[in-house]
């Protein structure tokens, strides 16, 4: 059972018993007075973020010995103001993440700009250089070797052609020499080798004669009309630029990047646990090095700002007020001060008695919760407080 519940029960026992007294105490008097007890708003803070508790924030207490101030850390009782840091965590694993996730934004920023800057002009020129000087491979591979290159070298066949039938005459001359005896095995030797490079030589030539003479293959010329055709289509698409989808991805991925970046931004900013409204500290009890699970919660606090009256009025009583009505409320610490308030809900359904109950004493009996806003602009109200609620008659 949470450890404010058996305190609220017995107040609650105790405002009753009060209020019933009060009641019937108040009979014949110009004011009803209604018991009850003074409450808070309470305020559950914790964080999304998960992690281990770096430090702990410092309030400012007055040290009365001292005569001065000095800097102690958030505990139970304390009073902070809105904005006062509460807890602060390690956040060395988000910062990375947010680092990285920065950089992501800014790579994909990037690539987005170049594609809504669409195809550089220098790329443009050098696809249409491309494109020309294909188109005229095609065109030489197409037009075949020129005249004068067939006539150079059907002359340099008939002239290795003449080269051979000289070494051809010559070898055999050394032969019918070599035969007789008239001549030496070295000049035989050397005309057969003459012999054998101009035959080499006049085959190649005959070759490359027949070669021009036949032109260029079909198939160079067909390779060549596809690498014009590749050449013309990335010339197109230079010239129009990256496709839509493109960019709508490019700039999905930018949105995308930097809604991580926000996300990140809201986990960093989770390491700092603040107080929302001037409050007190009711409870509290965490130190550095502490894990904390995300969504747990850190501290208990209590509004300043905001109290009100928790009181019974009985059913009898209940058409003497009425939601927004101005009442005065009086506490045991301050019995000559009276505190104005303000009759903020009164509930449908009475409490305490059985539901069923028909007798008119018995159902003089019932009671009905009020909540009632006080007025402490001093701050010397304090939550669990016995409170006398006085409502006017006449009012």
């Amino acid at each position: 059972m949470n450890r404010l519940a058996v305190p609220v029960i017995v107040l609650v026992a105790v405002a009753t018993a009060v209020g019933v007294w009060l009641w019937k105490n108040g009979e014949g008097s110009d004011e009803l007075r209604l018991g009850g007890y003074i409450e808070a708003e309470q305020i559950q803070v914790g964080s999304k973020l998960a992690g281990r508790v770096k430090e702990v924030g410092k309030v400012r207490r007055e040290n009365s010995s001292a005569g001065d101030t000095e800097e102690i850390a958030v505990d139970e009782g304390a009073e902070v103001e809105a904005g006062q840091v509460l807890v602060v965590f390690e956040t060395d694993d988000v910062d990375a993440q947010l680092a990285e996730a920065r950089a992501e934004t800014a790579k994909a920023a990037a690539r987005l700009a170049e594609l809504k800057a669409g195809t550089r002009k220098e790329e443009i020129e050098q696809a249409e250089a491309a494109v020309r000087r294909l188109t005229e491979k095609v065109a030489l591979l197409e037009e075949g070797p020129r005249p004068q290159e067939i006539e150079q070298a059907r002359q340099m066949f008939e002239r290795s052609k003449a080269e051979y039938d000289n070494a051809l005459g010559e070898y055999r001359r050394q032969v019918a020499l070599s035969e007789r005896g008239a001549a030496a095995g070295t000049a035989l030797d050397a005309a057969r080798k003459t012999m054998e490079t101009s035959v080499r030589s006049m085959e190649s030539d005959r070759q490359k004669h027949e070669m021009l003479k036949e032109g260029n293959r079909p198939q160079e010329i067909k390779m060549a009309r596809h690498e014009l055709e590749e050449a013309d289509a990335a010339l197109a698409l230079a010239r129009k630029g990256p496709r839509d989808e493109e960019k709508e991805q490019a700039q999905a991925a930018v949105d995308a990047a930097r809604a991580r970046v926000r996300r990140l931004e809201v986990m960093f900013n989770e390491g700092t646990v603040r107080a929302p409204l001037p409050c007190v500290v009711e409870a509290f009890d965490l130190q550095p090095g502490d894990m904390v699970a995300p969504g747990a919660p850190l501290a208990t606090l209590v509004r300043k700002d905001q109290l009100w009256v928790r009181a019974f009025a009985p059913e009898t009583d209940i058409g003497l007020i009425r939601d927004n009505q101005r009442v005065e409320i009086t506490v045991d610490s301050f019995p000559d001060r009276r505190f104005p308030g303000t009759v903020l809900r009164i509930n449908r359904i009475a409490e305490f008695t059985p539901r069923n109950v028909q007798t008119f004493k018995e159902r003089q009996d019932m009671m009905f919760p009020l909540k009632i806003r006080v007025e402490d602009p001093d701050g010397v109200l304090r939550p669990g407080m016995a409170a006398t609620v006085h409502v006017a008659k006449s009012g």
